[in-house]
């Protein structure tokens, strides 16, 4: 009975990663794919030289390091990110951009020690969730905010070039008038 509730509920653990919209992937203490579901299989298959009819699929991962997946700087990015989360035994969450084959994206990632019976990491559970979508929006919305911020700005630089402006064209006209019948100083 025992043995039927732990494989119905590792069932249950395999179908959410499987249909998940993130990316789910365990790696080794050296960086290597261990276990990897279809999303993750998906956005990395962009790095891996495939024959055009070839789908990618998990086994195509499993062994593989990082660098095998992500540009080298976003690998050793990942790395390092690896060993702060060994050191510390704390679950770290960031949003950050990384390079897959020629592409640039955005994720918003958490990684996970997972320890072994002595209370060691011998693995790491990564969730990440492309984010691109949205930064893109973001940076727009940051730029829009700042060209606001200039209208507004130029709009004050404006009305304060303009009063002093005004007083001198009003002095200027009533000096007009008062000599209109002397031509050389009008």
């Amino acid at each position: 009975l025992q043995k039927q509730k732990l494989q119905k509920s590792e069932a249950r653990y395999q179908a959410l990663e499987e249909t998940a919209a993130d990316q789910i992937y365990t790696l080794d203490d050296d960086g290597r794919i261990m276990s990897i579901n279809r999303y993750a299989v998906n956005l990395f298959s962009m790095a891996l030289p495939l024959k055009s009819e070839t789908v990618a699929v998990p086994q195509d991962f499993i062994g593989r390091t990082l660098y095998d997946v992500f540009a080298s700087k976003s690998a050793a990015f990942h790395m390092e990110w690896l060993q702060d989360v060994k050191k510390t035994s704390r679950v770290r969450s960031k949003r950050h951009q990384v390079t897959i084959g020629d592409q640039e994206f955005w994720f918003s990632t958490a990684i996970v020690g997972i320890k072994d019976e002595h209370s060691q990491d011998y693995s790491f559970e990564i969730i990440s969730r492309n984010i691109t979508g949205r930064k893109a929006v973001e940076d727009r919305l940051i730029n829009m905010e700042k060209l606001a911020s200039i209208g507004t700005l130029a709009a004050g630089v404006a009305h304060e070039i303009n009063n002093p402006i005004a007083v001198i064209l009003g002095f200027t006209e009533h000096l007009l008038e008062k000599t209109e019948d002397l031509p050389e100083v009008h």
